[in-house]
């Protein structure tokens, strides 16, 4: 019966030890963004304004962040987001207006982006000018 009991508190002790050291969930996601020139445009996309939003017709910024990278390729993320629905867009205001206008640089992720808890998602924005 001793042994039993020992043998118990052991196997007790293995199960804690296993299920308290598996690691939880995060309980935010991240949305890592590449931005690069459309096929056939010259487009320097190595300083560009990258901005998060809730809706998909763009006028509701959650936030912004600048990419950083090559003429022909940037990057820039979004960390620790709440799970919920996201729409992405990046530009460069050549004219300090803060609108969209001719000769811009444009592009946006043509699709909602569905985050879940603990996930990354990755998207390719290809930019053009605007005309």
């Amino acid at each position: 019966m001793k042994i039993y009991n020992i043998l118990s508190v052991i196997l007790i002790c293995i199960l804690f030890v296993t299920f308290s050291s598996c690691k939880k969930k995060r309980e935010t996601g991240d949305i890592e963004v590449t931005c690069k020139p459309l096929e056939g445009e010259t487009v320097d996309v190595s300083t560009l304004s990258i901005e998060l939003h809730s809706k998909s017709n763009f006028n509701a910024k959650i936030t912004s962040t600048t990419s950083t990278g090559s003429s022909s390729m940037s990057k820039g993320s979004f960390e620790k987001l709440q799970p919920d629905v996201y729409y992405v867009m990046a530009w460069k205001d050549f004219d300090s207006n803060l609108m969209i206008s001719k000769d811009d640089y444009f592009g946006f992720w043509p699709y909602p982006i569905n985050l879940d808890k603990g996930e990354t998602k990755n998207i390719t924005i290809e930019m053009y000018v605007v005309e």
